[in-house]
């Protein structure tokens, strides 16, 4: 079966174009480093973000400083390898370098205001050329640093409108990055066959699950939707979102009773998007691999 170029061709056309983290020319003007800072994280956080943002972020990244937990939990040092938050430190750094806005106008065609963030392998942009030749790597300048989209591990995540509503908790920040570092592990790399299924039809019959462990692609939560919002594969992102909020609802130190039980409350709503039985979500060793490592 052969894939649509075409239809290939106007995605990367319209493909993230990000007001902090834009396609680039080599002259392009450099900007000052970032002003939001953490002791444990090492994202780097774009200027483009407005004052207001850039003051939710830093609150999230204080928060997530003083953040320690007690005791052991099985999934979470089955999944990290240890039971301190050092493993979740050492998790998100080497999968998420750069945190960027998203251009609004590229959010009105693609994704929608309910969107809280978009993950460094979920966006599969660095898989368009690896599909066609063709297409030049994408490129994109943050805070002066020019990133090359190469693999899925390029660092880059994007922040939706939602990510700073009023309604969206410390707590369920932090559970997103995790999740969305997830989505830049790709254990096998895919051929350009591959490539381009998984960017144009991930519910191909020739895609397996395997397949679609490159950048865990989420299914769809049933046939009616549009959007991918659920897990049918093992120790995918969201089962990485319920293993961190119940680690913060069993174990965190430094977390208030109120937080705590939104913790509990979040981790109710991400077992909803488990397609498959509970047993098998967290069935076997997880792999947190990536073919380019």
């Amino acid at each position: 079966m052969r894939i649509c170029l075409n239809i290939l061709l106007s995605l990367v056309a319209i493909s993230l174009m990000l007001s902090s983290c834009k396609r680039i020319d080599d002259k392009d003007e450099k900007v000052k480093d970032s002003e939001v800072k953490s002791d444990n994280l090492i994202v780097n956080v774009s200027n483009s973000f407005n004052s207001a943002q850039k003051s939710v972020v830093q609150v999230l990244f204080d928060k997530y400083d003083r953040m320690s937990f007690s005791s052991e939990n099985e999934l979470y040092r089955r999944f990290f390898g240890g039971d301190s938050i050092n493993y979740l430190h050492d998790f998100i750094n080497k999968r998420i370098k750069y945190f960027v806005p998203i251009d609004e106008k590229e959010l009105e065609k693609s994704f929608g205001d309910a969107t809280k963030a978009i993950g460094a392998g979920y966006s599969l942009m660095w898989m368009y050329p690896v599909c066609n030749p063709s297409v030049g790597i994408p490129r994109v300048l943050c805070n002066g640093k020019v990133i090359k989209l190469k693999s899925s591990r390029h660092g880059v995540v994007v922040s939706g409108p939602a990510f700073f509503y009023s309604s969206t908790t410390d707590v369920e920040r932090i559970s997103i990055l995790a999740h969305e570092a997830r989505h830049a592990d790709c254990p096998v790399e895919p051929d350009p066959y591959m490539a381009c299924y998984l960017i144009e039809d991930p519910d191909n019959s020739t895609v397996t699950k395997e397949n679609k462990r490159c950048g865990y692609i989420h299914a769809k939560c049933n046939d009616n939707d549009s959007a991918r919002a659920c897990d049918d594969l093992s120790w995918g992102s969201y089962a990485v979102s319920y293993i961190v909020l119940e680690k913060i609802h069993q174990d965190c130190l430094s977390c208030t009773e109120e937080e705590r039980q939104v913790a509990l409350l979040l981790s109710k709503e991400y077992d909803k998007r488990f397609l498959i039985n509970k047993d098998k979500i967290f069935e076997g060793t997880p792999d947190l691999s990536s073919y380019d490592e």
